[in-house]
């Protein structure tokens, strides 16, 4: 039976000298475990500790040997699957592969595949081994509906104790029945254990937040009251003093100076005090339990993407006709195309299709006509971040901390992207946007704009979006997004070398 047992487990970052993780406790089954938790708090990070990849500072770590871990980065090179005979020629791997659609001849066209084929290699890559343990990290990134829809079918099958990061919810309520929670605490961070879907998980931890900060806030009333009630108690103190003193009263009144003496002797003053100090421990207890009360931040992600509309209403058209996308690998069949400087459109088809083609030809017609826009990539490789890191850095420090606030709006650390030397690609997407907000570009081209950001962070762009006053051409899978971002829908069908683009109703999602 596979089995993780995680026992007192702490990691500091080397670089950061910031501890991640602090005694943490897990015990995972059999099953599906989704992995939730805001970019850069670690998840990757857990993955890798996991899978024998890093070195953890203490405690200890009890599993089955037998582990394999898919990255989220596609790999430049093509997976050990597809040249080791024992794997491709077994009935095993053979069925596999087409279940998942993939082709005999990707093997040998791999620099031409999309990044979704690729992923699908990927995983196939990983389920082809004979593994007790297999961790996950973003398996649909670049991935169309239907090669989402594959993928689920095959990892549900998988026998052993499988840990999934993603940031489609409907992808993991799909696949998961346990959820691990990654949570901001103090000067670390804390895992939580659901039994449960993570959507369930995500409204049990809403109630949970919601209990605590009723309870938080009871207590800091009583706290209140309390203070409220010692203030006056001090205060009749003082008025006690003023009264008891001799200070104004003739040298040779000697009747009320011996009043005030024996008032001195039976003060009343004597029993404001004692409550006084009764008090003072109500409001040390009082204070000790608001501080124990263990709440989560919710904290604030709302952003504005400000910009400048064109002053020209139409950013770009396309005739009804054929475009080459690809030298003699790919043709557009489409009807007439037109981008307004208002137009928030929606490009979505199957792996392939030309989608990621067709948003570097729409910024090479752009650059032509010298429009201003903004085009944020699907991915981006570690040089790519390096450069993206060092463009922030080229800001002065307004404009830095301008970012940095965008940054922690949509749920990252400021800190961790300015210690680390390369951001995450969730940190980097979020840099990006951020970026965006200073260039003010009537135009946003954006390509999966959701790869790599956690749940609560793609919620908030959405907001971010509807605001917006430019004009968004956006290539996605995630239906959520189109739904709450779109308005015209351009189809892509692939038809052997060639893509028809199809114009769909608004109301069609």
């Amino acid at each position: 039976m596979p089995f993780i047992q995680i026992n007192n487990l702490s990691f500091t970052y080397p670089t950061l000298e910031k501890t991640l993780f602090k005694d943490i406790n897990l015990t995972i089954s059999k099953g599906w475990c989704a992995l939730i938790g805001p970019n850069g708090c670690g998840k990757t990070t857990l993955l890798n500790i996991i899978a024998n990849n890093i070195n953890y500072d203490s405690g200890s770590i009890i599993k089955s040997e037998s582990i394999y871990l898919c990255t989220q980065e596609n790999s430049i090179d093509i997976p050990q699957l597809f040249y080791d005979p024992d794997l491709i020629n077994s009935p095993k791997t053979i069925k596999l592969l087409g279940k998942l659609d993939i082709k005999d001849d990707w093997l040998f066209r791999w620099e031409e595949l999309s990044g979704g084929e690729k992923k699908r290699c990927m995983i196939a890559d990983a389920l082809a081994r004979e593994t007790q343990i297999l961790l996950v990290d973003e398996p649909v990134n670049h991935l169309d509906t239907y090669s989402i829809d594959l993928l689920s079918r095959e990892l549900k099958k998988f026998d052993g104790i499988g840990i999934v990061i993603s940031h489609d919810l409907t992808f993991l309520d799909s696949l998961c029945d346990k959820t691990l929670m990654i949570e901001p605490n103090g000067d670390s961070n804390s895992i939580i254990y659901y039994d449960t879907s993570p959507s369930i998980a995500l409204k049990e931890r809403e109630k949970t937040i919601e209990y605590y900060r009723r309870e938080k806030g009871k207590e800091y009333q009583k706290l209140k009251k309390i203070k409220n009630l010692r203030a006056k108690q001090l205060e009749n103190v003082q008025k006690s003093k003023s009264r008891l003193s001799k200070r104004n009263i003739d040298v040779k009144d000697h009747s009320t100076k011996a009043k005030i003496d024996g008032a001195r002797l039976t003060s009343k003053d004597k029993k404001m005090s004692k409550k006084i100090t009764q008090m003072n421990n109500l409001i040390d207890k009082s204070t000790a339990k608001i501080q124990s009360i263990n709440t989560i931040n919710k904290q604030k992600t709302s952003i504005s993407l400000t910009s400048v509309r064109d002053p020209k209403t139409l950013i770009f058209s396309l005739d009804k006709g054929k475009s080459i996308l690809i030298e003699d690998t790919l043709t557009l069949v489409h009807p007439h195309l037109s981008l307004k400087n208002d137009s928030r459109i929606i490009i979505r088809g199957n792996n392939g299709s030309g989608k990621t083609s067709f948003l570097e030809f729409l910024t090479s017609k752009l650059n032509k006509k010298g429009k201003h826009y903004y085009y944020l990539k699907q991915s981006y490789t570690k040089e790519d971040r390096v450069k993206i890191k060092k463009q922030f850095l080229s800001f002065d420090n307004a404009k830095q901390a301008d970012i940095l606030s965008t940054v922690f709006r949509l749920g990252s650390n400021p800190k961790s992207v300015l210690l680390s030397e390369i951001p995450s690609p969730g940190e980097t997407q979020k840099l990006l946007y951020a970026i965006a907000i200073i260039e003010k570009a009537p135009l946003l081209v954006l390509d999966e704009p959701t790869n790599y950001l956690d749940i609560l962070s793609i919620k908030s762009l959405i907001e971010a979006l509807n605001e917006y006053n430019g004009a968004i051409i956006s290539v996605t899978h995630d239906r959520y997004f189109a739904s709450n971002v779109g308005g015209e829908i351009w189809e892509f069908i692939k038809d052997n070398n060639k893509t028809i683009v199809k114009i769909l109703p608004t109301d069609i999602k």
